[in-house]
């Protein structure tokens, strides 16, 4: 019995112990919560004043927007296109300082919650000690209690005082495990707003290298305009009358008629056969009237990709074929489609290069080179002409087993022969095309 009774008061002592490590495990857990608290105040007015010079970047972008689509609507000379490039240049400006504002405001928050988690995670730590101590005690007085049903001549208190304790040891480990499980919860909740903010950087740090180069090159734009005009009117209007000519080259109405109509135009393309071989991959593929950019402005021209675009948009997919991150929107904000609806580049990044040999001119068509070109895996850019001396421009990447040549045509889709965007384009302008229609190529290599 006395070594009953020292075992009794070591596993008191414990549990006291126990239990003074559970109230200051809840002072912890509070004082952190607190810290946390005011932690959350202190950033909140720092969200405040944020928020205040965010609200007042996004007016001085909206009230250059309104500028520009003020400046586009007035007559077009020489002085107000300069304005509408400055107003563009102020605007992405406005806008990378915005997006700098919100990269930083993320990154912050990222901080806030790693610093959350690593708190939470040593307070789970705590409560986790707690625990086992807690669970040791229960299972020796729990073992201490069934001794002593057991022996004969044990006053009952004693076995009620051993089964309080035991209740009151279980109450504590249901606690502690509803704690560790609270707080395990939060956790998780942290590091998924981690994820999702460091998500948001990403995609924000994309369209911030997107506005810097739109930046670079609304820059270098207005630098092509002061050398071509050298602040002349006169010259200004040559830039304008330039691009008129080349609208006239172009199916300008092209999407007006298509919509016009689509349904008689859509049988007619289901109802067209399709390649089963010289298939090209889609990913370098581009619609020039892809809602993303359709209804986006050529350079400094008013003229929109969904009509004009179909130059521009085949440089795009071959430049794209050749490894280059660039999309029509990208593309025709490029420095030489300024005041040009058409323009072979006669280089570009990664080694690619417009072979010279063959130019680019008009009658230039040569059968026997676009089968050597395509073989080797350079596909050739063509015009084909659909009305007057207009048309459109198709990219031949293959040649299927059938001698049929297949196209990513930028208008009526990807994969289709060259053959079924000739009969598309006549139904649409009502006339009949054929091959002898196809009288200007245009080739890269790299």
């Amino acid at each position: 019995m006395p070594k009953i009774r020292i075992k009794n008061k070591m596993i008191a002592s414990v549990i006291t112990t126990l239990v003074c490590l559970l109230f200051a495990g809840k002072i912890n857990i509070v004082r952190a919560q607190e810290s946390i608290n005011n932690l959350s105040k202190e950033n909140q007015k720092k969200a405040e004043e944020w928020q205040r010079q965010y609200d007042e970047l996004n007016r001085k972008s909206e009230a250059f927007e309104k500028i520009i689509l003020l400046k586009q609507k007035q007559q077009t000379t020489y002085d107000n296109q300069v304005s509408i490039i400055e107003n563009e240049i102020s605007k992405l400006e406005t806008d990378i300082e915005i997006n700098n504002k919100k990269i930083s405001e993320l990154s912050g928050q990222i901080e806030e919650i790693k610093g959350k988690i690593t708190e939470k995670e040593a307070m789970m730590r705590k409560q986790r000690a707690i625990l086992a101590e807690l669970i040791k005690a229960y299972y020796e007085n729990n073992r201490q209690n069934i001794i002593l049903s057991s022996i004969h001549g044990v006053k009952a208190y004693s076995i009620t005082s051993k089964r309080d304790r035991l209740a009151q040891l279980g109450d504590k480990i249901g606690q502690i495990i509803g704690n560790i499980k609270s707080i395990k919860n939060s956790l998780n909740q942290e590091k998924d707003a981690i994820e999702k903010n460091k998500d948001k950087v990403a995609q924000l740090t994309q369209i911030m290298e997107e506005r810097n180069t739109d930046l670079e090159n609304s820059k270098k734009q207005k630098e092509i305009l002061v050398a071509q005009t050298k602040g002349e009117e006169s010259r200004y209007q040559q830039l304008l009358q330039r691009v008129e000519e080349q609208k006239k080259e172009l199916l300008g109405d092209i999407d007006d008629l298509y919509n016009a109509n689509s349904s008689e135009l859509d049988v007619l393309a289901a109802s067209l056969e399709k390649p089963t071989s010289g298939l090209a991959s889609t990913s370098w593929y581009y619609s020039q009237k892809d809602s993303r950019w359709g209804n986006n402005r050529i350079g400094q021209s008013k003229s929109l990709l969904k009509d004009y675009g179909c130059a521009i948009t085949d440089v795009a997919m071959v430049f794209t074929y050749y490894g280059q991150s660039i999309t029509p929107k990208s593309m025709a904000k490029q420095p030489i489609y300024s005041w040009d609806l058409i323009n072979w580049p006669a280089s570009w990044s990664g080694g690619i290069k417009i072979d010279t040999k063959y130019g680019n001119s008009h009658g230039n068509i040569n059968w026997s080179v676009i089968d050597k070109k395509i073989e080797s895996g350079n596909p050739v850019i063509v015009f084909i002409k659909a009305k007057g001396s207009a048309g459109h421009y198709v990219v031949i990447h293959h040649k299927a087993k059938n001698g049929k040549y297949v196209v990513h045509d930028p208008y009526f889709g990807s994969n289709i022969y060259l053959d079924s965007t000739m009969k598309l384009l006549g139904k649409l302008y009502g006339t009949s095309i054929s091959k002898s229609a196809v009288n200007q190529m245009i080739v890269y290599e790299k």
